[in-house]
């Protein structure tokens, strides 16, 4: 009975196995039922909040969009009003400081405007020389001679003379003075040569009458044959003012145009600077400049109409002496009778007084220290050799020969006041070189004199292999070692007092200050070296500057 039992057990435990199974998967069925409907409702509850909220927005919108439109259309015209009125401020702003700068720059430099018949610009020629010239003997205006003797000296080897304008603040300046009736020395001011080229330009401009009056560049003829003839007799015809102005501005302007390869000035590129100031025929100019020893001076005699002037007056001589031995003649002058006689008494008690009365007596000889030592033989040592100033002055002369008018120009204390620029100290950012070269010509470095420290200025006045560079003028120092310093607007050495934070100087105590000689910011022809940044390369390498790279320190 016992194994049977067993299988009873078996298949009972076989039978609720299956029913736990079954109820198991039934369970799990009815829950995942109802998490689905769940779900189902969540998502249904929160598109219908959704399109619910949307609704309500799209209506406020509705509502509100005219409000709105209102609103934003009141303050856009608030805002345009105020930047309306703002911009009118600012430009009444900007409008008062011009107005302010230009009263204090006639403040500056018109303290005195002379009536408009007093002017020296604008003047009948005539009435010029009269009032302005120099010289007993001048023929021309004061003004033109000082800037024609100027521009022969420094201007004659400049690029670009006459083409290139000068500064108009400095040639306002320069014009209100010599209307104002001051004395103005180009030579010792050495004003940008380019300025008094302007100056001279705006002269002729303003002259009442053209220098060639109309009548007689009308009856010049382009045809004729013998063109120097025909210049030659309407110079003839010429007032004698106008002649000699005529004749001073020519030369000049051919020692401009013979000088081309450093001027870049041909006479073609003058006769375009100067018809329109002078109103001649084109033909003309380029016929009196071009031929001017055949025009103006000949073998024969020159052209123009024939000066009298009187003799000069005779020298006062150095030394009178009075001849005592020779009886004076007898004349009506009456003259002192107490003073002759005592005279006379005088001498004729002192035979030897009279006799050697011709001459003083010689000046004694100084004695030596030393009696036995032959003075004679006495020569103060040999001096050494002296350097000349300016290595550019001396080879100029040892290469051209000068007439002596030009050598004394060449004296001038534009020439040799102060010395030159020796060396050039050139900086390259771009591959970390630096460069000193010495300078021998001083034509070379005139781009840069009255420039200032951070200015560009451009290589070509270097030379061709400093063609198409730009340098920036980073600083300097003069001959005895003194810095420039910007900020300083002044072309010579200044003493200042400083303090710590200033350039230049570094104090040694807290709180200390002293004052300190630097060289201004203004580049001029005192100083010994001259540091440049090239800030544009050009066409050609310079060796050891733009070929070469140095590498850079970590």
């Amino acid at each position: 009975m016992r194994p049977s039992s067993t299988t009873s057990d078996s298949s009972m435990s076989e039978a609720f196995s299956d029913y736990e199974t079954e109820g198991t998967k039934s369970t799990n069925n009815n829950n995942n039922n109802s998490s689905q409907q769940f779900f189902a409702k969540l998502v249904r509850d929160t598109r219908s909040k959704v399109e619910q909220k949307t609704l309500e927005i799209n209506a406020t919108v509705q509502e509100k969009l005219p409000e709105w439109k209102s609103r934003g259309a009141l303050y856009s015209t608030k805002a345009r009003e105020a930047s309306i009125e703002w911009s009118k401020k600012g430009k009444e702003a900007v409008d008062r400081w011009k107005k302010d700068r230009y009263e204090g720059q006639l403040t500056t430099y018109r303290p005195l405007q002379l009536p408009s018949e007093n002017q020296v610009f604008g003047m009948p020629l005539e009435v010029a020389v009269t009032l302005t010239k120099l010289n007993r003997d001048d023929l021309v205006p004061g003004v033109f001679k000082r800037c024609i003797d100027y521009l022969n000296v420094v201007g004659i080897y400049e690029t670009g003379i006459y083409r290139i304008p000068g500064s108009t603040l400095t040639v306002n300046k320069l014009r209100d003075e010599l209307n104002e009736g001051i004395a103005v020395d180009f030579m010792e001011t050495r004003p940008d040569p380019h300025v008094v080229g302007t100056l001279l330009k705006m002269y002729l401009r303003e002259l009442p009458e053209p220098v060639i009056p109309l009548e007689l560049s009308a009856s010049w003829k382009k045809e004729d044959p013998d063109i120097i003839r025909s210049a030659r007799s309407i110079m003839t015809k010429l007032p004698i003012y106008n002649l000699c102005l005529l004749q001073m501005l020519c030369q000049h302007l051919k020692r401009v145009a013979d000088n081309e390869r450093d001027t870049k000035m041909t006479v073609s590129n003058l006769t375009l600077v100067f018809i329109p100031t002078l109103n001649i025929d084109r033909a003309l100019f380029q016929c009196i400049v071009e031929r001017y020893q055949q025009v103006f001076e000949t073998e024969d005699k020159p052209a123009g109409p024939v000066i009298t002037t009187p003799p000069p007056l005779p020298q006062k001589p150095r030394n009178l002496f009075m001849d005592t031995q020779c009886k004076p003649k007898t004349s009506k002058k009456v003259v002192h009778s107490k003073t002759m006689s005592d005279t006379g008494m005088y001498l004729n008690k002192n035979p030897l007084l009279s006799s050697s009365s011709k001459t003083p007596p010689p000046k004694p000889s100084r004695t030596s220290l030393s009696p036995n030592l032959n003075q004679t033989s006495r020569q103060p040592p040999p001096l050494p050799p002296s350097k000349p100033r300016s290595k550019s002055v001396s080879s100029i002369r040892s290469k051209l020969i000068f007439s002596p008018t030009q050598e004394q120009e060449l004296e001038d204390p534009v020439w040799s006041q102060r010395g030159r620029v020796e060396a050039l100290n050139i900086a390259n950012p771009a591959t970390g070189c630096q460069k000193l070269i010495d300078i021998e010509d001083e034509r070379r470095l005139r781009g840069f004199y009255d420039k200032r420290m951070a200015q560009e200025v451009s290589g070509d006045s270097l030379g061709d292999e400093f063609k198409g560079y730009v340098f920036r003028v980073t600083g300097g120092n003069d001959k005895q070692g003194f810095p420039m310093k910007q900020g300083v607007l002044l072309p010579h050495r200044v003493r200042l007092l400083m303090s710590k934070g200033h350039s230049c100087y570094r104090p040694r105590r807290t709180g200390e200050r002293k004052r300190k000689s630097v060289r201004g910011c203004i580049v001029g022809s005192d100083l010994a070296v001259l540091s440049l940044v090239v800030v544009k390369q050009g066409e050609q390498e310079i060796p050891g500057l733009t070929d070469t790279t140095v590498p850079k320190r970590l």
